[in-house]
C-alpha cells in the first residue's frame, strides 16, 4: 500500500525542514499498487476524484543499511510524474516524465519505464512521486515499482528489456520473412496475413513502452497520443487479421459472412480509437475484451472440430492457440491489477509466433512437394505428347516453328524445317533464317519487325489488326537451286490464358516450283482479261499510242531513279516523284478500266504501308536506298502490266513502241556490264571470273564484309538489270530479257554483306554476271 496526499503537491520542502509532520499535516489515503486514484473520496460527501486531477505518492521506508546502493525501477505512472527521495532533511530529485502541473495546460504526458539509483544514508528515507492526470483513464501509479540492491534491479531491468527485444527481433523477423514469401506468391495469402499480424504485435509492445517518443525531439500531447492509438488499433485489428490467417488454413471453419461481421466490428472500435482521445476510447476496452474472449472460445471450439476431424494441422494450430490464449488472458488480468504483474503476453505470442511459423513452413513444403511431383508427372506428359506432336509435324512437308516476343525460335519445330533452311533453327530469329535478305535497321527491317512484336502481350483484335502488314511470301538462296527458292508464310497465334498473344506459329511452305506455273498462269490470266477488255474497244490504236505514252513516263521515272545523281535525291523525294508518276500513267490509261484497276491493286498495298505518315518518307537514312527500291519495284511491276497490255493489243494491230531504241538498250547494257567489271577488278581485285576457285572465293567473300556501300552497289545493280530486262521484253527481245531478270532475281536473293559467304557469292553474283557477260560477248561476235 501507498499513501497518496491529494489535491495539493507536497513541493518546496528546504533543508532543515521535518518531512514527517509536514507528511501529517495533509490529509491522505491508502491506495492499493498498481491503481489509480479515481475511485477514492474526495470529502466527507463520498465524491469521488474522478481520472483528472494531481497528487503525491508517499513511500517511507525502513530498516536498511546505512551506506547501501539501492535502485528504484518504476514502470508506468499516469500519466506524468517527478520523483524525489527524501533522506533526513535533504531532498533528492531522482527525475521524471511528462511535466507535472496543477491544470490541464500546465502538463505533458509520457509513459515509459525508469531506473534510478542512490545511496541510503540513513536507517529510513521517503519516496516522494509528485504525478497529475488530464488526459488517461486515470491517475496513479499503473505499473510496478521495484526497489532494492542497485546491481540486482539494474541487472533485472537490462536482462528484461534484452529479452524483450530479442523476442520482439524475432517476431518483427518472423514478419519480414512471410511478406517476402507472399511477395514471391502472391496466390499465398496466409503468410501475408501472419505477416501483418507479427508486425501488429512488434508495433503494440512499441506503443506500450512508448518507444515511438524516440522519433520526436520532446514529449508533446501528439506523440502521448499517437503510443495510445497504435496501442489499441494494434489490438483491435489484430483479431480480424488473425481470423482471416485462420481463415485461410482452415478455410471450410471461418465463413466469409462471419468474417465480414468481424472486420465491421472491428473497424466500429477501430474508428472510435482514431476519433476520440485516450481517455474516452479506453472505455471501450473492457467491451472488446470480452468480445476477444468469445473469439478465443468460437476459435476453440472450431479447431476442436477440425482436430476430431483430423484437419491438416488442426491439432498443433489448437496448441498454439491454447498458449496464445492464456497469455492474452493474463495480459489482461494484469492490466486489471488482478494478477501479479508478471508480463506472459510476449513470451506466449512469440510461442505462438514458432508454431504457426512451423504450420506454414509444413504447408509451404507440402505444397512444393506436390508441385514437384506434379512437375513430374507434367514433364512426362509433355514429353510424351512432345513425342506425338513431332511424330505429326514430322510427316509434313512444312516447316513448322513457333517464336517468342524475341522472335527466336521455340523447340519443337518440325524435321521439314531443317530440311527447308538447311540447318538447325532452334533458338534462332527469324530474320536469320527466314528473312536474311532484311538488311538491319532498314525500314523495311525495322517496321517488319515492330509488327512482329505489338502483337505480343496484345488481344485477338489486335493481332487481327497487325497481321495484314505481316510479310506473306520471301525468297531465299538454295545451292541446288541457282534461281533460289520462293517461299509461303503463314501465321497463326497461340494464347494464353488471360486472351494475350504469347506465341506466334509460321507456316512456311516451298512453292517455288508452283510459282513458276503460278505466275506464267496470272500472265496468261492476265492476258486473257485484258483481251476481253481490248475486244471492246473502239479506237485500238488510240488505246496503243496512250499505253505507249505511259509506258515511256514509266521508263523515264526508272531510268531517273537509277541515274548518278539520284544519289542526292533525299527519301521524300523518291516518294513523291513515285506519286506523281503513278497518277499521269493512270490519268493516261483511265479509260482502260482493268487496266487501271490492276495499277492501283498493285501500289494499293505500298501506299497502305506508308499511310502511317509521310514524315518517315522525309527522314533521310543517309542514302535513301530503302525507299529508291521500293518505288522502282513498284514501277517495274506496273510497267510490266502496261508492257503486257501493249502485247494484247499487237494481236489486232502490229506496232512496235517507237521510244524503245536499240541503240539505248545497248548504251545500258554497256553501263551495266563496265559496272560489273569494276566491281570484280577494283573491289574483289578479279580480272577473269573463269579462273575463281576456292580460295578466291574465300577472299573475295572477306573482301565483300569489308565494302561499305555493297548493300547499294547490289540493288542498283538488280533494279538496272530489271530495267534492261523491261526494255529488252518491250522491243520483243524475250530471250535476252530472262537473262538480265535472271541476274536481278538472283541478286534480291543476296543477303547483308556480313552473312556474305563464297557459296552465296559465286552463286547469285558470278555466275549470272557470267552469262549476261558471255551472252553479250556472243551477241557482239
Amino acid at each position: 500500500m501507498i499513501n497518496l496526499k491529494l489535491n495539493r503537491f507536497i513541493k518546496d520542502l528546504k533543508v532543515g525542514l521535518k518531512v514527517q509532520k509536514v507528511l501529517k499535516s495533509e490529509k491522505s489515503h491508502i491506495l492499493s499498487f498498481p491503481g489509480t486514484w479515481n475511485h477514492l473520496p474526495l470529502g466527507e460527501k463520498g465524491t469521488k476524484i474522478g481520472r483528472f486531477g494531481y497528487g503525491s505518492f508517499v513511500l517511507k521506508v525502513k530498516g536498511l543499511k546505512k551506506g547501501l546502493p539501492l535502485g528504484l525501477n518504476i514502470k508506468a505512472v499516469s500519466s506524468n510524474y517527478r520523483l524525489f527521495i527524501i533522506q533526513g532533511d535533504k531532498i533528492h530529485r531522482m527525475g521524471g516524465l511528462g511535466k507535472v502541473g496543477e491544470r490541464e495546460e500546465e502538463t505533458l504526458s509520457q509513459f515509459g519505464e525508469m531506473v534510478e539509483d542512490f545511496i541510503n544514508e540513513g536507517e529510513e528515507f521517503t519516496i516522494l512521486i509528485n504525478a497529475s492526470n488530464y488526459f488517461y483513464r486515470g491517475g496513479g501509479l499503473i505499473g510496478h515499482l521495484y526497489l532494492g540492491p542497485k546491481r540486482v534491479v539494474r541487472d533485472n531491468y537490462e536482462r528484461r528489456k534484452l529479452r524483450d527485444f530479442f523476442y520482439l527481433g524475432i517476431v518483427f523477423i518472423v514478419g519480414i520473412i512471410h511478406f517476402g514469401i507472399f511477395y514471391q506468391r502472391k496466390e499465398d495469402r496466409g503468410s501475408f496475413w501472419f505477416g501483418l499480424f507479427c508486425f501488429m504485435m512488434a508495433s503494440r509492445y512499441l506503443s506500450v513502452g512508448s518507444y515511438f517518443d524516440i522519433l520526436f525531439p520532446s514529449p508533446s500531447k501528439f506523440s502521448f497520443y499517437l503510443n495510445r492509438k497504435i496501442e489499441f488499433l494494434s489490438y483491435y485489428l489484430a483479431v480480424p487479421v488473425f481470423f482471416e490467417f485462420l481463415k485461410y488454413l482452415f478455410s471450410d471453419y471461418f465463413p466469409e459472412r462471419f468474417m465480414k461481421y468481424l472486420w465491421r466490428t472491428c473497424f466500429f472500435f477501430a474508428g472510435i480509437v482514431l476519433l476520440t482521445p485516450p481517455y474516452i476510447f479506453y472505455e471501450t476496452l473492457l467491451a472488446f475484451e470480452v468480445i476477444t474472449v468469445l473469439l478465443f472460445i468460437a476459435i476453440i471450439v472450431q479447431l476442436t472440430r477440425a482436430s476430431l476431424k483430423k484437419v491438416p494441422h488442426g491439432q498443433i494450430c489448437l496448441g498454439g492457440i491454447f498458449i496464445l490464449f492464456f497469455g492474452v488472458g493474463w495480459d489482461i488480468l494484469v492490466f486489471r491489477n488482478l494478477v501479479p504483474q508478471i508480463e506472459l503476453y510476449l513470451v506466449s505470442s512469440i510461442t505462438f509466433v514458432f508454431i504457426q511459423s512451423y504450420i506454414i513452413s509444413v504447408k509451404f513444403s507440402n505444397t512444393y512437394k506436390l508441385v514437384e511431383k506434379h512437375n513430374t508427372e507434367l514433364e512426362y506428359k509433355v514429353a510424351e505428347r512432345t513425342k506425338e506432336i513431332s511424330k505429326f509435324l514430322d510427316n509434313l512437308q512444312s516447316a513448322i516453328f513457333s517464336v517468342g516476343p524475341d522472335l527466336n525460335v521455340i523447340p519443337p519445330y518440325s524435321v521439314y524445317s531443317r530440311t527447308l533452311f538447311n540447318r538447325d533453327i532452334t533458338n534462332l530469329n527469324v530474320f536469320d533464317f527466314l528473312f536474311p535478305h532484311y538488311e538491319r535497321d532498314s525500314r523495311k527491317f525495322n517496321e517488319t519487325n515492330l509488327n512482329f512484336q505489338t502483337i505480343f502481350g496484345d488481344d485477338e483484335l489486335n493481332y487481327t489488326f497487325v497481321e495484314g502488314n505481316f510479310p506473306t511470301s520471301t525468297s531465299m538462296r538454295d545451292p541446288e537451286r541457282p534461281e533460289g527458292k520462293i517461299l509461303k508464310i503463314a501465321y497463326t497465334p497461340f494464347y494464353s490464358l488471360d486472351g494475350k498473344v504469347e506465341r506466334l506459329m509460321f507456316l512456311v511452305e516451298d512453292i517455288t516450283e508452283f510459282e513458276t506455273y503460278y505466275k506464267e498462269t496470272r500472265i496468261d490470266q492476265q492476258s486473257f482479261i485484258f483481251m476481253k477488255e481490248a475486244l471492246n474497244l473502239e479506237n485500238k490504236a488510240e488505246a496503243f499510242t496512250n499505253i505507249e505514252s505511259a509506258i515511256e513516263l514509266g521508263f523515264e521515272t526508272l531510268d531517273h531513279f537509277l541515274s548518278p545523281q539520284s544519289g542526292l535525291y533525299s527519301p521524300g523525294y523518291f516518294m513523291e516523284k513515285y506519286k506523281i508518276t503513278i497518277n499521269e500513267i493512270v490519268s493516261k490509261v483511265e479509260n482502260l478500266e482493268i487496266l487501271t484497276k490492276q495499277i492501283h491493286l498493285k501500289t494499293a498495298d505500298f501506299d497502305y504501308i506508308s499511310v502511317t505518315g509521310e514524315s518517315q518518307f522525309g527522314k533521310d537514312d543517309g542514302e535513301g536506298t530503302d525507299y529508291k527500291k521500293e518505288v522502282s519495284e513498284k514501277i517495274a511491276d506496273v510497267l510490266e502490266y502496261l508492257i503486257n497490255y501493249a502485247k494484247v493489243l499487237n494481236l489486232f494491230e502490229k506496232r512496235k513502241f517507237v521510244m524503245i531504241k536499240s541503240e539505248m538498250i545497248e548504251s545500258k547494257i554497256r553501263t551495266l556490264r563496265l559496272t560489273l567489271k569494276n566491281l570484280f577488278e577494283k573491289s574483289f581485285l578479279v580480272r577473269d571470273l573463269d579462273a575463281i576457285d576456292k580460295d578466291n572465293l574465300a577472299r573475295i567473300s572477306k573482301l565483300a564484309k569489308l565494302y561499305p556501300n555493297l548493300a547499294l552497289t547490289f540493288t542498283l545493280f538488280q533494279l538496272r538489270s530489271k530495267l534492261i530486262a523491261l526494255l529488252l521484253e518491250a522491243s520483243g527481245d524475250n530471250e535476252s530479257a530472262k537473262a538480265f531478270s535472271n541476274l536481278s532475281s538472283h541478286l534480291k536473293q543476296l543477303p547483308s554483306r556480313h552473312k556474305l559467304t563464297g557459296t552465296i557469292i559465286n552463286q547469285h553474283l558470278i555466275i549470272p554476271s557470267k552469262a549476261i557477260l558471255d551472252f553479250k560477248n556472243k551477241k557482239a561476235a
